[in-house]
């Protein structure tokens, strides 16, 4: 669907928005909305909003790069859980980091996961 398209159609206005909205989180060959899909056993159905930030900037940072690589961010009260898209990877991350490199060093290690490239691509 283009722009066009859309803005030309006689669909309501709520569920023009809609799709708009959910078009800009489709896969690149238009197949779905939501790329992969987090472990059933995780509990957390949908990944197309995180209506909370983290306090800390450069941890924030690092989630937002997660999520662009298909991990999933959930928060929590103490911590945020961290779910990789092949469901054999997971993460806590505490809400006040413990020192310094505390974001740097959560790079690191998602960095290291085998699935951290495959599943960025899109």
């Amino acid at each position: 669907m283009t722009f066009g398209s859309c803005e030309r159609s006689e669909l309501p206005p709520t569920v023009r928005h809609v799709l708009l909205t959910m078009s800009m989180y489709m896969k690149s060959d238009g197949s779905s909305a939501f790329p992969g899909g987090p472990p059933r056993s995780s509990g957390y159905d949908s990944r197309v909003t995180r209506n909370r930030r983290h306090q800390d900037k450069d941890i924030e940072k690092v989630l937002v790069e997660a999520e662009s690589h298909g991990w999933y961010v959930k928060p929590g009260k103490g911590y945020w859980k961290l779910l990789c898209g092949c469901g054999e990877h997971k993460k806590w991350v505490a809400l006040t980091p413990s020192g310094a490199n505390y974001a740097k060093n959560l790079a690191k290690w998602l960095e290291r996961k085998p699935c951290w490239d495959s599943e960025g691509e899109s």
